[in-house]
């Protein structure tokens, strides 16, 4: 018996070196990608330039959905080309109810759920609750 807590804590020590190892070794397998070419440059991420990323976005998810030559899409397009957002909440989008929707209708539907937006919502809702007027 007197042997025996040497011995465990050798095999503690032991274990949790190995661990150790393993745990170091784990990302090894991911790999890692390859090297920018030489001279990359990445523009800065400005507002306005993180915007302007994601209206082509929108513009070519439309375009893919209603196709080149077309100017509405409508909730069959939306749903047939993988657009949940868009076809679950198409009766929203579509205000004037002719079962079509334009690029402006769905950037309009989609600014208005932009985080700053629902934040200043929820702050409006808020304010008129309490009676306190928020003024930026």
């Amino acid at each position: 018996m007197k042997h025996s807590r040497p011995l465990r804590i050798a095999i503690l020590a032991s274990v949790s070196i190995f661990t150790g190892i393993v745990r170091a070794m784990a990302n090894d397998d991911i790999g890692h990608p390859p090297p920018d070419p030489a001279g990359t440059v990445y523009p800065e991420m400005t507002p306005e330039f993180v915007q302007q990323k994601v209206d082509e976005q929108i513009r070519a998810q439309f375009e893919q959905a209603a196709g080149p030559s077309a100017y509405v899409l409508s909730a069959e397009q939306a749903k047939t080309a993988g657009w949940g957002v868009i076809a679950d909440h198409f009766p929203e989008i579509d205000r004037d109810r002719d079962g079509y929707v334009s690029l402006s209708d769905i950037v309009r539907f989609l600014a208005a759920r932009t985080p700053q937006n629902l934040m200043k919502a929820a702050q409006q809702r808020q304010s008129q609750k309490s009676g306190v007027e928020i003024i930026e």
